[in-house]
């Protein structure tokens, strides 16, 4: 499949670039732990997963987990049990969803009203098989506030990769 370059997929380039800046972490150091840690990865595939924005929200927990980064507390139980960084990934994103009481069709039909195409039977089928892109949680965080999660992405830098359509109808809906 070939990728696309859009806001989207900049804002998760500069997302993990900013985590690795802060943490002082190389793509060779990143690769290399992350592969110990149970997620194989080449510094050449770690590069350009990052360089694209085309990493899975699995991918981004573990980097998280590995580099030392502070993380949302409510992730903690997930990123901390014993499961795949992709069962984890999948349990994150439900969380969010659930805490604001919204169903993967209503996350749908919400960014759909946004120009946003994010369909949910492939969502289901992303979250089934452990490849949720990062970018779809970056969309999810445009629609519901995630707690903590400004610390990677500044609530501006989702507007503008919306492309700052009209965003006031969602504020204040569960």
């Amino acid at each position: 499949m070939a990728h696309t370059n859009t806001p989207w997929s900049r804002l998760a380039t500069r997302t993990a670039r900013g985590v690795l800046a802060r943490k002082d972490f190389s793509f060779a150091q990143l690769a290399e732990r992350i592969s110990v840690d149970g997620m194989p990865e080449s510094l050449r595939g770690t590069e350009s997963k990052i360089h694209r924005g085309t990493y899975s929200l699995a991918f981004f927990l573990a980097m998280l987990d590995v580099v030392g980064a502070e993380y949302p507390t409510q992730w903690t139980k997930f990123i901390d049990s014993n499961k795949s960084w992709e069962n984890a990934a999948k349990h994150v994103f439900l969380h969010e969803m659930k805490a604001h009481g919204l169903s993967v069709k209503d996350l749908s039909d919400r960014l759909e009203e946004l120009g946003i195409s994010l369909k949910p039977e492939k969502v289901e089928a992303q979250l089934a098989n452990g490849e949720l892109p990062f970018t779809a949680f970056l969309q999810l965080a445009l629609v519901v506030p995630v707690s903590e999660f400004t610390r990677f992405v500044d609530r501006n830098d989702l507007l503008e990769a919306a492309g700052d359509r009209e965003f006031s109808a969602f504020q204040g809906k569960p």
